[in-house]
């Protein structure tokens, strides 16, 4: 009985070893130069911001706490930056090379910041 128990939390062990291992984001490869440069992506992000109909009110008091840059080449690669204010309010903006925004308030993000974006709140500002 006690070997069955042995492996089974090895099993577990090394399953949970595995499953993190492949959620984990692939890193950049510093050889490879990003596909938009942070600062056109920074002012992406801020532009999003303060456009949004979802954050705009908020923007002037939101500032960069974060980026990184995430992918697996430079034409599908992302910049990733994570804005906060002073009354704790956190927002997650990601910036795709090909210059798709996505904008997440820090209730919606319930993975990790280098996760894929879960929604994007561009067409809520484009309906307006």
């Amino acid at each position: 009985m006690m070997k069955r128990l042995t492996l089974l939390f090895a099993v577990l062990f090394l399953s949970s070893m595995v499953a993190e291992s492949v959620v984990k984001r692939v890193a950049w490869n510093p050889k490879v130069r990003p596909g938009m440069s942070l600062s056109q992506a920074l002012q992406t992000a801020q532009e999003e911001l303060e456009s949004s109909t979802v954050a705009a009110e908020k923007a002037s008091r939101l500032y960069c706490l974060s980026a990184e840059v995430a992918g697996e080449s430079a034409k599908d690669g992302r910049w990733s930056f994570k804005f906060a204010s002073e009354d704790g309010e956190v927002w997650f903006v990601d910036v795709g090379f090909d210059g798709e925004v996505f904008l997440r308030p820090l209730g919606d993000h319930a993975r990790d910041v280098n996760a894929p974006p879960s929604k994007s709140l561009k067409a809520d500002r484009q309906s307006n």
